[in-house]
């Protein structure tokens, strides 16, 4: 079962943002990369005031609208090493 959440993006200072709304709280976070692994596309988000990354798999509809897909953890484990691995080539 997927947890689907409502986001919002915004062009602020030529970087661009998401707001999550986890009931009814909101949280900014700063988009970081997004990426494709087997298929499905995948986005590298950073909560305002927090250190450690988010990663959701998304979908986006023909008009921009995006909803994220939380992760089970053997997929959160595995995008997360295939994110760190092409970032390390990168470099």
């Amino acid at each position: 079962m997927s947890d689907k959440k409502k986001v919002e993006k915004e062009l602020d200072q030529e970087e661009y943002f998401l707001t999550l709304d986890f009931d009814g709280e909101e949280v900014e976070c700063a988009i970081i990369d997004e990426f494709e692994m087997d298929g499905k596309n995948y986005i590298v988000l950073l909560p305002e005031d927090e250190e450690e990354a988010y990663i959701y798999s998304y979908t986006e509809t023909e008009d921009g609208e995006m909803t994220l897909d939380n992760l089970e953890e053997d997929e959160f484990k595995k995008a997360a090493d295939f994110y760190m691995e092409q970032n390390s080539i990168d470099e």
